[in-house]
């Protein structure tokens, strides 16, 4: 019996951590203005893998990672069991120190964490997927920025920019009654997000800059097509 107590002991301690994803407390937040609020004390997120998201004391936020044209579709940001979850989207959001579909995935495990329903997560999730920004930061692509990928010019170089895409009410409806009705998982969502967002139809505003292999540098700040965007946005 203790030969067995102590294996188990030992296997124990052999498993990594296991991680409760879970806030520092509840969010303290004031309106400043209008249009933004401002936190009165720091909020930590811990996610499921121990990664630590902090929002820091005095941080000023308008919601707008999630698009503004959709919050009589999904709700403000700042109302509902989303808050925390929302203001430590939004730093993140502003830093694009940490990769942008991770950031929106975060967004949703946190809404869960703070007891938002699952519909109602995956609406929102799909939201800022699709139509929330996207960023990437000195990474190197195998063709310039908004032109066509084929073996006369595949020269890698680096890019620096940040895209948005145009909001479009109409879609977003549309995803939020699938949603409702059908209770896609997480996955399906970002697949039926990708579908819509790198389609030849879909629209990017996008400002940065790329480097090509001679080392010269070309500003870049238009809008393309998603289907042009889609071997900067998606490419490992």
């Amino acid at each position: 019996m203790k030969k067995t107590i102590a294996a188990v002991l030992f296997i124990l301690l052999l498993a990594p951590p296991v991680h409760s994803q879970s806030f520092s407390g509840s969010p303290k937040i004031t309106q400043v203005d209008d249009a933004h609020w401002q936190l009165l004390e720091d909020l930590t997120y811990t996610a499921k893998d121990g990664e630590i998201w902090f929002a820091p004391k005095g941080y000023k936020t308008d919601g707008a990672s999630i698009p503004p044209i959709f919050w009589p579709i999904i709700g403000s940001p700042f109302t509902g069991y989303y808050v925390s979850a929302a203001i430590i989207h939004d730093v993140y959001c502003d830093l694009k120190s940490r990769d942008w579909k991770k950031v929106h995935r975060t967004f949703y495990d946190a809404m869960i964490t703070g007891g938002t329903s699952p519909i109602k997560a995956k609406i929102m999730y799909f939201a800022v997927y699709r139509f929330g920004p996207k960023w990437v930061v000195d990474k190197t692509v195998p063709c310039p920025v908004g032109l066509r990928c084929d073996a006369q010019n595949s020269s890698p170089l680096q890019v620096t920019l940040q895209a948005r895409p145009v909001a479009n009410t109409s879609e977003m409806q549309e995803a939020a009654k699938k949603i409702e009705l059908e209770d896609p998982s997480v996955s399906d969502i970002e697949e039926m997000a990708d579908k819509q967002l790198f389609s030849h139809t879909s629209r990017l505003d996008v400002v940065g800059k790329e480097t090509d292999h001679d080392g010269k540098q070309k500003a870049i700040n238009q809008s393309f097509t998603g289907s042009q965007m889609y071997p900067v946005l998606s490419s490992k």
